[in-house]
């Protein structure tokens, strides 16, 4: 998944380097997406649903 993260970012950074913006905007959505996504699939818990043990005291 971070691959497809990393392809997605790489992606919106070549095409605003070719002066694509609105295209380079949206993909820069689009990785946005993907990454909370991937955050939040990180931290879900079946039994306590989304916690994050990190920070638990």
């Amino acid at each position: 998944m971070m691959a497809v993260i990393f392809a997605t970012l790489s992606a919106a950074l070549v095409t605003a380097w070719l002066g694509r913006r609105l295209v380079a905007i949206i993909l820069i959505a689009v990785t946005l997406v993907l990454s909370v996504h991937l955050f939040l699939w990180e931290v879900h818990d079946p039994v306590y649903g989304y916690s994050l043990p990190w920070i638990q005291t």
